[in-house]
């Protein structure tokens, strides 16, 4: 039985037979250059000090140096011979570390392989012997440099730091704040318990206009139109039931078609009631999203959001912290991602008109299927819109619990809020 280190399916290294062993072929390796893998395999993952290295394999001898560096580059190539890149990286003024993951294992000796053709000692010439000797002191040069410019860039954030400390002391308006929610208009439809509300920064045109005709009469609701997103709220006051939806809006198709979809799905859509525990001091929102409306008969459905939201230090505060924690869970109901978020919240008014900023303070993320929120396109800007450094909040309705906030160019959304105690 030998010792064999085990690198996945890529190899075997063999350090009693001198050779790195793959499917079909084999690496020979020299006595030395064997020696320092062994003790680079037995330290997988951990820095290995160069003072070892020379001590244990060259006795501190006047040329170890030289055999270290010249080890030490002939591994590398051959480790890049078969397609493993920066398999031992080089510690500034420290030694290495082999950044392989490696299983051990006592093993019968493998068979003979065809010898793969890599760089021999004959091929490398003493300039090459001192290119690890270069990395390793050039590693320390720059290790001077950036702990200097890392000292730098601690200064100049600790000044800045002073700077908005006392400006959120000092200044009763926010210099930031959000246009979306300063300006947002209402289109007057003449109609009691039913808004059509719209931000500056789009054309206020007959389709939206129309949109209120086309919901049904009986229909009592509050809707936003942004550069992004229609985000509608409806009120059943009879049934005691609030629901809402965010349909993403594309401005590059149809508007008119668009409208007349969501129209068309919110008149048929059939809303149930969902029970959710009442925790003392909670808000809960459901946020649903559907993707733009181009040349389906009703709304693609993406997933829905639930947020929940616990003020710590009070309503009544001019500064508070939140902690919020998002769920995004998609249509096959698995979720999608998950976070906590932290912010410091500020109270603003400008303009008599009252609003919140939400300052992120920390992100902390429990799970996330990064392949989904990587290849949809629609997933992945709503898990940025929800962890945007600073989000606004203003009270659109108090009778209601309905806010507008910055997210998606403006949004409006229904709050639950439960009982304090």
């Amino acid at each position: 039985m030998t010792k064999q280190y085990k690198y996945n399916d890529v190899f075997t290294f063999e350090p009693e037979t001198f050779r790195i062993i793959l499917e079909k072929k084999e690496i020979k390796l020299s006595h030395k250059e064997a020696a320092v893998l062994v003790i680079l395999c037995d330290n997988a993952m951990r820095v290995v000090e160069r003072k070892s290295l020379l001590s244990l394999i060259w006795n501190d001898r006047d040329s170890s140096d030289i055999s270290l560096n010249k080890n030490i580059l002939l591994l590398r190539r051959k480790f890049e011979s078969i397609g493993i890149n920066k398999a031992i990286d080089t510690i500034p003024r420290v030694g290495y570390m082999l950044r392989l993951e490696l299983s051990i294992q006592q093993g019968i000796t493998m068979p003979n392989r065809d010898e793969v053709v890599t760089s021999t000692e004959d091929e490398i010439n003493e300039s090459d012997y001192n290119e690890e000797q270069l990395r390793y002191e050039k590693g320390f040069q720059n290790y001077k440099k950036i702990t200097f410019i890392g000292l730098f860039i601690a200064f100049i954030s600790f000044i800045s730091f002073l700077y908005i400390l006392t400006r959120y002391n000092t200044l009763d308006k926010d210099p930031d704040a959000p246009k979306t929610l300063l300006n947002m208009k209402s289109a007057n439809i003449n109609k009691a318990d039913r808004t059509l509300l719209y931000t500056d920064e789009i054309p206020l045109n007959d389709e939206y206009l129309n949109f209120d005709k086309k919901l049904d009469k009986d229909k009592n609701f509050y809707s936003l139109l942004s550069k992004t997103a229609l985000s509608y709220i409806d009120i059943d006051s009879q049934k005691d039931i609030i629901w809402q939806k965010t349909f993403l809006i594309d401005w590059n198709h149809n508007i008119a078609s668009q409208l007349d979809c969501i129209a068309n799905y919110i008149n048929t859509y059939k809303a149930t009631p969902r029970n959710v525990d009442d925790v003392p001091g909670m808000s809960f929102v459901r946020l649903k999203f559907y993707r733009p409306c181009k040349n389906e008969k009703t709304p693609d459905y993406i997933g829905e959001m639930l947020i929940k939201s616990t003020l710590l230090s009070g309503d009544t505060t001019p500064s508070s912290t939140w902690t919020q924690d998002f769920e995004f869970i998609g249509h096959s109901t698995k979720t999608l991602f998950h976070f906590k978020r932290i912010s410091r919240a500020h109270s603003h008014e400008e303009d008599s008109k009252k609003y919140l900023h939400l300052a992120v303070k920390s992100i902390g993320v429990n799970n996330i299927e990064q392949d989904v929120v990587q290849r949809e396109h629609d997933v992945n800007y709503i898990f940025n819109q929800f962890t945007l450094d600073d989000i606004y909040l203003s009270v659109i309705s108090k009778k209601y619990n309905i806010y507008a906030s910055t997210p998606f160019d403006g949004i409006i959304f229904y709050s639950k809020r439960f009982s304090k105690q």
